[in-house]
């Protein structure tokens, strides 16, 4: 007996239920209210390599965006994570002040807050019995060093993004495969402060 028809006669096929669904006329779009979208031929590269160097992951898959951590030292240590996804908010302060009788809070714009970046992805090597010791290890020294941290990247350039100060991180082992270390960054954009000598 096949997994296939142990799994059915032990979940029982009375759990399998047909839905019908009916055609129905297709949807109306006035195509005069929404502006047809202009896509450039060729995509939009998002990644540090140059015109002439294509970046690509552990699964020889294109890089669309990349991100390069650097210490502030010169001639210093960095990293590239070729493999991260990188999440961008931000969150406003607004002053809200109850006032009786009127329904809802006033509200009081007073600046934009730090943005909150999140940095999820992995290292890896090319071997797959092979641990990458070297990203690892560089990658540990850049999380714990206190002080905001260069980054170069083209999506976090979008948001005006060039220094991050690092506010917590873990590293989770991923099962089943030696050469890949998973890790989750939190971040704040870092704006620098020019101090005048008076």
């Amino acid at each position: 007996m096949s997994k296939y028809t142990l799994i059915l006669e032990s979940w029982g096929k009375h759990l399998l239920q047909p839905k019908f669904f009916i055609p129905g006329k297709p949807l109306e779009s006035n195509s005069s209210q929404f502006p047809t979208a202009n896509t450039p031929e060729d995509s939009v590269r998002m990644n540090s390599a140059s015109e002439d160097c294509e970046l690509t992951s552990m699964f020889g898959t294109p890089v669309w965006a990349d991100v390069i951590i650097k210490d502030n030292v010169v001639n210093g240590r960095q990293l590239q994570l070729l493999w991260v996804l990188v999440t961008v908010s931000m969150r406003k302060h607004i002053v809200e002040t109850i006032v009786q009788g009127r329904p809802g809070t006033v509200k009081e714009y007073v600046c934009d807050g730090d943005y909150e970046i999140t940095m999820e992805g992995g290292l890896f090597d090319q071997n797959p019995n092979r641990y990458p010791v070297e990203d690892m290890n560089t990658l540990v020294y850049l999380m714990k060093l206190a002080e905001a941290l260069p980054v170069t990247s083209e999506y976090l350039q979008m948001f005006g993004i060039h220094n991050v100060v690092v506010v917590g991180f873990d590293f989770r082992q991923q099962p089943g495969s030696q050469n890949v270390q998973l890790f989750s960054i939190k971040a704040l954009s870092d704006e620098p402060i020019e101090l005048v000598e008076e």
